[in-house]
């Protein structure tokens, strides 16, 4: 059986297969994060009053720490959301437009 050249322009590449507990741990992180987006959006169909009661930013918070979630990475503070509504208002305001005098 002839062999494969893997080199680009004179550069070798090297295959880096991930097998055994690497493996596992990464599919495990990936089943972890897609079971937590399945919570949130069971939180989403909860009634309005229901979500007035709950202090949401913590739930989620918890929700994220139960399934192995690195809450800090994924999950906007408070004030960052508050920021980029305030932002989007901003730009989505119909702006005036000084009309020139006739």
């Amino acid at each position: 059986m002839k062999g494969i050249d893997f080199s680009i322009k004179g550069e070798k590449i090297e295959a880096n297969v991930v097998t055994g507990l690497d493996s596992l741990q990464r599919e495990s992180d990936a089943d972890s994060m897609l079971m937590f987006l399945g919570d949130l959006g069971q939180v989403a169909t909860l009634p309005e009053p229901v979500l007035m009661r709950l202090k949401l930013g913590e739930f989620i918070k918890l929700l994220a720490s139960n399934r192995r979630v690195d809450a800090e990475k994924f999950i906007k503070e408070e004030q960052q959301l508050q920021q980029e509504m305030q932002q989007q208002q901003m730009q989505s305001a119909p702006q005036e437009q000084p009309q020139a005098p006739q």
